[in-house]
């Protein structure tokens, strides 16, 4: 009857102790599972001149750092995401060549499209020359106000949203964005290594 008590308190003392060590070393951990992620439906309806995007998953999520953000006269903010090493395949060659290695990701209606001083280098690409407004670019954000944050220059973040092809670029897009998430902060001074995507040309 000891014997049995002895080994019943030493188990006892065994867990304890093991619990103990979790609360300061973080060494137990519960079974993980992949992130749990999900994407609004209701986008789709603000997305201007939505037929040239081919989607390739409805939703999906993906890590990277931002190397460049800037406005583009749709109303949608363009935003190029150098991939972790595990989300390079979500890259094309026009990725590569054009994007300088980076994932193009497009929050929508993320400023006022009204706004005609806001050109850029891709205005001709969707449609609109330098400055030009396009009716339907404001009648896509009518009624939409944006909850997605737009990240800084070399913020680590996790983007979450469709994967699409962008058929008038022929390059690969989130697109739109459903969220936006900060996993580190900019740091100065950081290094982008495009050596990385050498593997996948």
């Amino acid at each position: 009857m000891n014997k049995i008590k002895f080994i019943i308190g030493a188990i006892i003392i065994l867990v304890l102790v093991v619990y103990g060590r979790s609360l300061f070393t973080g060494a137990f951990i519960y079974p993980t599972q992949e992130p749990v992620y999900s994407c609004n439906p209701d986008l789709w309806g603000h997305v201007f001149n939505s037929s040239r995007l081919k989607i390739i998953n409805d939703c999906t999520s993906v890590t990277g750092t931002v190397v460049s953000s800037f406005e583009v006269n749709d109303g949608d903010q363009h935003i190029q995401l150098f991939p972790d090493k595990q989300y390079l395949k979500l890259l094309n060659k026009n990725n590569i060549e054009l994007q300088l290695g980076s994932l193009v990701i497009e929050p929508i209606c993320s400023h006022d499209p009204t706004i005609t001083n806001n050109s850029t280098v891709l205005d001709a690409g969707i449609g609109l020359a330098d400055g030009e407004i396009d009716n339907a670019s404001i009648d896509a954000c009518k009624g939409y106000a944006i909850n997605v944050y737009i990240p800084k220059v070399g913020e680590h973040v996790r983007v979450t949203g469709a994967y699409v092809l962008d058929t008038l670029h022929d390059w690969m897009e989130i697109h739109p964005v459903s969220k936006i998430e900060i996993i580190k902060k900019a740091e100065w001074g950081y290094i982008i290594n495009f050596s990385k995507i050498k593997s996948i040309i």
